[in-house]
């Protein structure tokens, strides 16, 4: 066999070997720079990346056929190794916030205690609000329980917001005798508010409470960064 086809067969080698050791990109590199070096070394006319020889020319074309299929099957074989491994913690792992909402107030005493006492409830866009099914449950949990101290509690409303690294949650207090207001604006609050601590809620989870004359609006404040922790919440 020919030097020039035996340094060929080494190039193979030479291309699996950076895949293994660098990837994908990295075995096409070789690839072409071992064909190009062939040509200019090892194929007559030397010093010359033009061949004169059939033979050669359809080395080279093999070579470079080679390595193509061996990256794409490469390339699969790493997917499909990908996809069978441990899975990731699953996005069903995950409950919106309108679902943990509905838990609450269908198997807890305090849900019972709201159909008693006639509070009524909504929910808008809940949904949107992703987070683990632990992190929602504790802060419903511990602000529903919070509005149920209120007195003469009428009606209550959900509705969320998102910012990049935040999500907010506004929870609506009616009391009883008041008429909903179609809009509500930070203008009519009274000027009193308080933040509230909760003892299981981790730093960067914060809460506030607005009152207005026809009731009242609990703000709850969520780094999503901090979903999960532990950490008692330092109040502001």
């Amino acid at each position: 066999m020919p030097v020039r086809h035996i340094v060929l067969g080494l190039g193979t080698f030479a291309a699996i070997g950076s895949y293994a050791a660098a990837g994908r990109r990295a075995a096409l590199l070789i690839t072409a720079l071992w064909s190009a070096g062939t040509a200019y070394l090892f194929m007559a006319p030397t010093y010359s990346f033009r061949v004169s020889e059939r033979s050669d020319l359809i080395a080279l074309t093999l070579y470079g056929a080679f390595g193509l299929v061996f990256a794409r099957i490469a390339q699969k074989t790493r997917m499909q190794g990908a996809d069978s491994g441990t899975p990731r913690k699953p996005a069903a792992a995950e409950a919106d916030l309108a679902g943990v909402f509905a838990e609450l107030m269908s198997s807890s005493q305090m849900g019972d205690g709201w159909r008693r006492s006639g509070i009524s409830a909504h929910t808008f866009h809940l949904g949107d609000f992703r987070c683990p099914h632990a992190d929602g449950a504790r802060v419903l949990s511990d602000v529903l329980s919070a509005i149920s101290g209120e007195p003469d509690v009428h009606h209550v409303s959900l509705h969320v917001a998102r910012r990049p690294a935040e999500s907010l949650l506004f929870i609506d207090v009616f009391r009883a005798g008041m008429p909903q207001p179609k809009a509500i604006t930070v203008g009519q609050s009274t000027g009193q508010h308080s933040y509230l601590a909760f003892a299981a809620w981790p730093q960067g989870w914060k809460a506030c409470r607005f009152e207005y004359p026809w009731g009242s609006i609990y703000r709850v404040s969520l780094d999503r960064n901090a979903c999960g922790q532990q950490a008692p919440i330092i109040a502001s």
